[in-house]
């Protein structure tokens, strides 16, 4: 079997592995497939080769992802698929092998990706570092005050504007990038990433409806966005059952979020709100004049892995003045093996530190996908002690949560 980066001629090949692997109808076609291609960065594909048919397809993007205190670099892994036929024969391994080499070779001390399923990638190391929420809002008797203080509410609409999409990325950036500053967790977008964020999918999706995006100002300034979809419907009463499917909600301040959130609920012939990708502390349910109407499910979302401790771990800042030593497991990355020490030298709000430290005896024991899952902030090395996950001493877990606590818990705002 050969891994190998694939040529630009390559890709449909590639393209139509990676559907069939996931059930897709083959070969997107049209303005979808081009965006698609735009996306991929041919140097990061690794593709499998059984002679000379392609039986296993991967990529890793190269991103950021926001950190408390900054951002580290990460190798965004995606486009993993393994042809029927050939699984469960070292395909997958062999791939995210030579992704995971690439990744350190470029001295990218992180790799995120989304799993079809969680088991899966706790083999290579990866921990669930970021929940997504999903929040559904029952719209039927909600107006006209769908929101708490319903006049400052519609004053606010007054700042809020539906734009082009297609021409919105110049507006939209900058929101983007400052609540990344904000929020652990949130990944970068390139102008590429951009295009196909603000592709009309529902071209080739109709059950999706039209796409709307909506800003808001305040003193003339963006701060903060919308894009949607809406399906217009109705019963055999003829009374409308529409849906909104909100994609995105970025915004830098609380009366952006309310206006926005607003804005999406009072749509007209809608019955009933989806949102999806939601930070698992999103504030919706509280700007309703009914919160029981909001129904919140939370499931796993970013998966993320170490793939050099000491680098990933100066790229973010520590929340307390602490220290634990922990002796890490990597069957994979032989360099994070062995104790170290994760502390504060310089104190709370300083680059926390992670140096080998044979001194004393470990006080937590954990895989490499438990430090992981710890790093943004979006798990607790005390949750994992009590599940068996992590073992060790409970106020050492506590120490460790300490020191990667964040404000907000962390999230990313759409898959990769």
């Amino acid at each position: 079997m050969e891994i190998r980066a694939i040529r630009d001629d390559e890709f449909d090949t590639f393209l139509a592995v990676t559907e069939d692997a996931f059930g897709e109808p083959p070969s997107k076609e049209g303005a979808e497939r081009v965006v698609l291609r735009a996306s991929l960065e041919l140097d990061r594909t690794r593709a499998a080769y059984g002679g000379k048919r392609q039986v296993g397809s991967s990529a890793a993007y190269s991103l950021q992802v926001s950190v408390r205190g900054g951002s580290a670099a990460m190798a965004g892994i995606s486009w993993v698929g393994v042809a029927p036929g050939h699984r469960r024969r070292g395909v997958l391994r062999a791939m995210m092998t030579a992704l995971m080499d690439q990744a350190r070779e470029r001295e990218e001390p992180l790799a995120g990706l989304y799993a079809s399923e969680w088991p899966i990638y706790g083999r290579f190391g990866f921990g669930m570092a970021v929940p997504q929420a999903t929040i559904r809002v029952s719209l039927a008797s909600a107006r006209p005050a769908a929101t708490r203080d319903a006049e400052a509410a519609e004053a606010a609409d007054e700042a809020v504007a539906v734009v082009d999409a297609a021409e919105a990325a110049p507006l939209l950036a900058p929101v983007y990038e400052a609540v990344a500053a904000q929020r652990s967790g949130i990944t970068s977008r390139s102008e590429d990433w951009w295009r196909i964020v603000l592709h009309d999918f529902s071209e080739d999706r109709k059950e999706l409806g039209h796409r709307r995006c909506a800003v808001s100002r305040s003193d003339g300034a963006v701060d903060g966005y919308v894009l949607y979809h809406f399906k217009a419907d109705w019963s055999r009463d003829a009374l409308p059952t529409g849906k909104v499917s909100v994609a995105e909600l970025v915004s830098t301040s609380p009366r952006a979020t309310a206006a926005l959130w607003r804005h999406v609920l009072d749509t007209d012939l809608a019955s009933g709100l989806e949102a999806y990708w939601r930070p698992v502390d999103d504030p919706l349910p509280l700007l309703l004049a009914d919160p029981r109407r909001a129904r919140v499910s939370v499931r796993d979302g970013l998966f993320v892995r170490v793939l050099d401790l000491p680098s990933a771990f100066a790229a973010r800042t520590a929340s307390a003045e602490a220290a634990v030593r922990i002796d890490v497991r990597d069957e994979l990355v032989d360099a994070n093996n062995g104790t170290w020490r994760i502390s504060a030298p310089d104190g709370a709000g300083a680059a926390l530190s992670c140096a080998r430290d044979g001194r004393g005896a470990a006080q937590l024991v954990c895989d490499v996908s438990a430090l992981g899952a710890c790093y943004l902030g979006g798990e607790s090395a005390l949750r994992l002690l009590d599940a068996g996950v992590v073992s060790g001493d409970p106020q050492a877990a506590r120490r460790l949560d300490a020191l990667l606590a964040t404000d907000r818990m962390p999230w990313n705002v759409a898959e990769f």
